[in-house]
């Protein structure tokens, strides 16, 4: 290969990684944004909005979500509530 092919090539590849970069940065803020969503509405009582935004994260393997939904859950945070008569 010539030089000027190598030149090329370089700045092919540089450039397909700031790209990818910057993808990644973007799809972090995003979740970053989705993430506290979910702790303003659970913190705010709005346990029905808060399992909502955080079950896309806890499928997508986000392992503080997982665990804030099993905490929702098994709270019953967001779930009607039935109450018997003695």
């Amino acid at each position: 290969m010539s030089r000027i092919t190598l030149i090329i090539f370089d700045m092919l590849l540089i450039r397909a990684l700031v790209l990818a970069f910057m993808l990644s940065l973007a799809l972090s803020l995003v979740a970053s944004l989705d993430w506290n969503k979910g702790l303003n509405a659970f913190n705010s009582s709005d346990h029905a909005t808060a399992p909502q935004v955080r079950r896309p994260l806890a499928e997508q393997g986000d392992v503080e979500a997982q665990t804030n939904l099993l905490i929702i859950y098994e709270n019953g945070y967001g779930s009607p509530k039935i109450f018997q008569k003695p």
